[in-house]
C-alpha cells in the first residue's frame, strides 16, 4: 500500500508439490487443500488492509521515505522535506504522502512493535482510519506532536488537516 499497490498477491498461495528443488513448505493451503496457520494470519491482515486501500483509493504517493538503516539506493526522509510534517521519529519506518493530505506510515519491523513520533506544523491536525469501523478518529497532539504506537509489522493511515 505504501507503494500505491491496489492488489495483493500471497506466495505462496496453495503449497506445490511438484518443486524437486525448494521443496516448499507451509502455504497458506497445503496441497491437498487443508488450511494452515497461515491460512488465519492472512486473514487477520486482509481485515486491516481491504480496508485502508479502500480509503486510499487509487491514490499513487506523491512521495515516499525510508526511515532506519536503509541501502543507500533508498530515499531517506530527511526533516520538513515534506508538507506539514516537520520531522519523524522512528526505527524502521517507510512513510508515503498521498494525495489530499494522506500519510501513510508502514512499520518495517516485523518482530517488535515502535513508537512513532510526527512533529507538525503549527496549526495542523490529524485524524486516523480505524480499519476495524472504516471512521477517520481524531489523534491527539501534544505540541504539535503526535506519537503512535505502532504493532509489528503495523501500518497506519492518516489525515493531515
Amino acid at each position: 500500500l505504501a507503494y500505491g499497490s491496489v492488489r495483493m498477491s500471497y506466495f505462496t498461495y496453495w503449497t506445490p508439490t511438484y518443486d524437486e528443488i525448494w521443496h516448499w513448505k507451509n502455504g497458506i493451503m497445503t496441497s491437498d487443500g487443508s488450511r494452515t496457520q497461515h491460512y488465519t494470519d492472512v486473514q487477520a491482515v486482509n481485515r486491516d488492509l481491504q480496508p485502508i486501500g479502500q480509503a486510499l483509493g487509487a491514490r499513487m504517493p506523491d512521495a515516499l521515505y525510508h526511515i532506519g538503516q536503509e541501502p543507500d539506493t533508498l530515499v531517506r526522509y530527511w526533516p520538513g522535506q515534506h508538507g506539514s510534517v516537520a520531522a519523524i521519529s522512528a526505527e524502521q519506518l517507510t512513510v508515503s504522502f498521498f494525495p489530499d493530505n494522506l500519510l501513510f506510515l508502514a512499520s518495517k519491523n516485523y518482530q517488535t512493535e515502535q513508537t512513532v513520533t510526527l512533529t507538525l506544523s503549527s496549526g495542523t491536525t490529524a485524524t486516523r482510519f480505524c480499519p476495524q469501523s472504516g471512521t477517520w478518529e481524531p489523534v491527539s497532539l501534544t505540541d504539535s506532536r503526535m506519537t503512535l504506537t505502532l504493532a509489528a509489522g503495523d501500518a497506519a493511515l492518516l489525515r493531515l488537516l
